[in-house]
């Protein structure tokens, strides 16, 4: 015969699954599931304001409209440093799409670079500690500084298209400044 007190929790924890489970799982009504089951649940917006599942979180964004793109109330979206280095690692990815075969190591450092530039710029504006952001936006400076050397060796040895690399340089420069800036204020 099964211990009472196990049977009292299986018929207990198996009406409260049944009552979850046959709740919408992609409403914003049912919050505590969403937290849960978050990675596969579909949110689909509703008419009516969205209840965030966390408290003190803000809701979730709305899918943007026509070929917007989706910013979040995020810190980095606030720096021109972000968005100038957003444009750089679009420029360097145009840069490095005229290489030949030949010079894939290059062209892969130098997208890699190019794309540590924003991301660095992005953790550095969310850390809570002025010697953190400090941190990253050195490290973001430093990318930014191997983006132009990347560059000044694909024209030295005649790869990539001389109008894009004088943009892109120019976005890195600019980048720079205004990291170095950024590294004066939180030093």
């Amino acid at each position: 015969m099964p211990d009472p007190v196990f049977v009292f929790v299986f018929v207990n924890l198996s009406l409260f699954l049944i009552l979850i489970l046959s709740l919408n799982p992609c409403s914003y009504s049912c919050s505590w599931f969403m937290f849960v089951n978050q990675a596969t649940c579909v949110f689909e917006p509703s008419p009516v304001r969205p209840q965030p599942w966390v408290r003190g979180a803000r809701s979730l964004p709305r899918k943007p409209e026509g070929d917007s793109v989706l910013q979040t109330n995020s810190y980095h979206h606030r720096l021109d440093a972000y968005r100038v280095s957003v444009a750089l690692a679009e420029c360097c990815h145009r840069f490095t799409a005229g290489f030949s075969r030949g010079h894939g190591n290059l062209n892969n450092q130098l997208r890699r670079a190019a794309t540590a530039v924003p991301l660095l710029i992005a953790e550095g504006a969310n850390r809570w500690s002025r010697a953190q952001k400090r941190q990253r936006f050195v490290e973001a400076a430093g990318e930014c500084g191997e983006v132009a050397a990347a560059i000044e060796v694909a024209l030295a040895i005649g790869v990539g298209d001389n109008t894009i690399a004088y943009e892109a340089m120019t976005l890195a420069d600019r980048v720079g400044r205004i990291l170095t800036r950024l590294v004066q204020k939180f030093a």
